[in-house]
């Protein structure tokens, strides 16, 4: 648009029963015309924005659902927190285990989950079920992967599980 025509635009505006042209000079009319185009491209901008956020939201889920589904093997895992001294987190995953640690810690603000033991094991609900079986007198909770126990116990238990799955492979391997 050229200067003339902005000048044209605004000269005609009316602002509290003021026209605009009899107010403010050339150049002042020139500037507000760009302004006022500058906050319509935002305005226009902004109206997009939603969707475009929308769509970045889908396409992070889409890339951490396939980032999960991945197969990282079966493997079962001892998670403490210095703050739940006394307790230990007894589960498993199949997806990266990294992943998973990062899941506990978004409730811990100074991301103090980590992992005492992560056993790779050829069925992780199996050895999952037979750990918590084993500790179900420790669960904090009925339905939970909470035990109240020391923490080499839990390791012990979790290592022997995958000396057992070894050695199941070694001998279907003879």
């Amino acid at each position: 648009m050229s200067r003339a025509d902005k000048i044209a635009a605004m000269s005609g505006m009316v602002v509290g029963g003021v026209r605009l042209g009899e107010i403010l000079s050339e150049d002042e009319m020139v500037k507000l015309w760009e302004q006022k185009a500058k906050n319509r491209r935002t305005a226009a901008w902004r109206a997009r924005r939603p969707e475009h956020r929308q769509r970045k939201r889908e396409v992070e889920i889409e890339w951490r659902v396939k980032a999960r589904k991945r197969d990282f093997g079966q493997r079962i895992y001892v998670a403490v927190n210095p703050v739940y001294a006394g307790f230990v987190k007894i589960g498993k995953t199949v997806a990266n285990p990294n992943y998973r640690l990062s899941s506990f810690n978004v409730a811990d603000p100074l991301k103090r989950f980590s992992y005492a033991i992560v056993v790779d094991v050829e069925d992780a609900g199996a050895a999952e079920s037979q750990i918590h079986q084993t500790l179900k007198e420790f669960r904090v909770r009925e339905d939970g992967e909470w035990f109240k126990v020391p923490v080499d116990v839990a390791v012990r238990l979790a290592e022997s599980l995958r000396k057992r799955s070894s050695n199941e492979n070694d001998d279907v391997n003879s």
